[in-house]
């Protein structure tokens, strides 16, 4: 069918805009890793020595998550200040900031419940716990879209590839079965992981893309699909209602994933440990789409919408679409999990005292790399304190984490951003210097929750410092 029709503009890019950045949350954990006496440290390196036997999760308040990271954005970049006072979206600067990987990460989640017990030299495990994590790909064509920009430098027409435009957005519980054990210098780790799938929106395309004849005649065509299973069925003419109860308790989309660690003991001092987590997938049915769309696109506009943007009269676009959308029913599909790496060496300086590096990676279109150096203190039986700074997706990063332990209570805080970044200030006066800049950062998360702990492992006496 054909449609025409006239739309303001600003609006649209003012909701994008802010839905791309307030819907983002983050994945990698680099101080929670460090924290090996902390039984999530263990969704991290499943080899990790705990200091106690038994350790018990309970609903509420065993370990609460949440985080974002924006790959080619920080928070300074999105808006600027005018000379009246005035904050605008800074759309400019936002185009010159997106690269062709640029992605949106996130994920929250929340433990329900977990069990561990030491057996000799073994440690049994299990836990459920409920995730929730986003991806959006955002393709650098998306820029020059926001802007309007349609020609070179030399005046020659652009064309706008939004191959990278993709999105992935899954909540799970998983079910889960862990053991880890020693032999001589090597310890072995693994889990076995039941999902149960809650709702999932994942889109797959065929190279969309806008083609300028010139300046302002422009074509354009491909196709996006959106495969979803959620809690309601809207491809009846009266949608079902939402039902908290069957959302929590349906398991017809099944799913199985595993986490592996491998860990080497050099010497006395030194370890080597390698983990990869969340090989898996999910087999989705329930209320099943899809959503498709086969544009092709013309239209005649003006050469850039700044104007629209920053104010001025020029409120709307006048366009042509003419397109094939197809919703209906699907009986079912399966999604991959995404799994990450991690890599950790730790250097034992005390038998209280370490040093660690850690190296963690992930692929989403393109493969996320991030290093991190960091120390960890055990200050007798009642604290333990652990800190690193980071250098992931352009930033570079403090990260903190304490636990504290009064009686089987074991009180935890983990983040990788206190929630500032390192940058480099300039001053009449003193110069250059590093300092704290709480709008330079494009990444945070935090992990918190209360354990209960029993059965200590015996601690050898601190020795004196030897390299």
């Amino acid at each position: 069918m054909l449609i025409q029709k006239n739309y303001s503009v600003k609006k649209i890019l003012h909701l994008f805009l802010s839905l791309t950045f307030f819907s983002s949350f983050a994945q990698s954990e680099f101080t929670l890793g460090m924290m090996e006496h902390v039984y999530q440290s263990s969704y991290i390196n499943m080899t990790a020595k705990p200091s106690h036997k038994v350790s018990i999760g309970l609903p509420g308040m065993s370990s609460v998550y949440a985080g974002f990271a924006f790959t080619g954005l920080k928070v300074e970049d999105l808006y600027k200040v005018l000379p009246n006072g005035e904050t605008r979206w800074d759309v400019a600067n936002i185009k010159s900031k997106l690269t062709s990987n640029t992605m949106v990460f996130g994920s929250a989640s929340t433990d329900i419940f977990h069990f561990r017990l030491k057996a000799r030299n073994t440690f049994l495990s299990f836990h459920i716990r409920s995730v929730f994590s986003s991806y959006l790909g955002l393709p650098s064509a998306l820029g020059l879209a926001i802007t309007g920009e349609n020609v070179d430098v030399n005046n020659k027409p652009k064309n706008w590839d939004l191959a990278g435009l993709s999105a992935d957005v899954t909540h799970y519980n998983e079910y889960a079965f862990g053991l880890s054990t020693t032999l001589k210098k090597f310890s072995y780790g693994f889990r076995v992981k039941f999902l149960q799938g809650l709702s999932n929106i994942s889109t797959e395309s065929n190279n969309p893309s806008i083609n300028f004849n010139d300046q302002f005649h422009v074509r354009g065509g491909g196709y996006i699909r959106a495969n979803i299973s959620s809690p309601t069925d809207t491809t009846n003419s009266v949608p079902t209602g939402y039902n908290e109860k069957d959302y929590f308790t349906n398991f017809d989309n099944k799913g199985f994933a595993t986490d592996l660690s491998l860990a080497y003991k050099f010497n006395q001092k030194l370890t080597f440990a390698l983990s990869v987590n969340d090989i898996g997938f999910i087999s989705w049915s329930t209320n099943g789409r899809t959503e498709e769309i086969n544009a092709n696109v013309s239209f005649t506009g003006i050469k850039s919408i700044d104007p629209l943007l920053s104010g001025q009269n020029i409120d709307s676009l006048k366009y042509k679409l003419d397109f094939n959308a197809v919703r209906g029913k699907i009986d079912s599909y399966s999604k991959f999990l995404i799994p990450n790496l991690y890599f950790i060496a730790k250097y034992d300086i005390t038998p209280r005292w370490s040093v660690s590096a850690t190296m963690f990676a992930q692929k989403y279109h393109a493969i996320r790399l991030g290093i991190s150096a960091g120390t960890q203190l055990k200050l007798g039986n009642l604290l333990s304190l652990a800190g690193n700074i980071k250098y992931q997706y352009t930033a570079v990063n403090l990260g903190f984490g304490f636990v504290f332990k009064p009686g089987p209570f074991q009180i935890y805080v983990a983040t990788d951003n206190i929630p500032l970044s390192i940058q480099s200030f300039k001053d009449e006066d003193t110069g250059s210097f590093a300092g704290l800049a709480p709008l330079s950062t494009n990444q945070f998360n935090i992990r918190t929750g209360i354990n209960l702990v029993f059965g200590k492992e015996r601690v050898p006496q601190a020795q004196p410092v030897s390299y």
